[in-house]
């Protein structure tokens, strides 16, 4: 979904990912197949080569719904993610 809408947005269309000049969180199970691992492993990339701060976490277990183990560590990386870059 881009901007409350998927109307506009083509599967094709790249994420501006470096726009963003915050901290991003990126997560995506190695066994998703509605969102390409490949496609998170490229965001990572252009936002490091941008230099710009980002944090992604690599599930090997996972699809795109992680089952209950998965759900709770992508929780706890998610949280801490938050405390460290917006405060308790």
């Amino acid at each position: 979904m881009w901007q409350g809408s998927t109307d506009k947005l083509l599967p094709s269309e790249p994420i501006n990912v470096e726009a963003y000049s915050g901290p991003l969180f990126l997560s995506v199970g190695l066994k998703d197949q509605t969102w390409s691992p490949e496609m998170t492993k490229r965001l990572h990339k252009r936002r490091k080569a941008n230099g710009k701060p980002v944090e992604a976490h690599y599930y090997a277990d996972e699809g795109h719904l992680p089952g209950s183990e998965g759900e709770n560590r992508h929780y706890e990386l998610l949280l801490s993610f938050l405390k460290r870059t917006i405060g308790p």
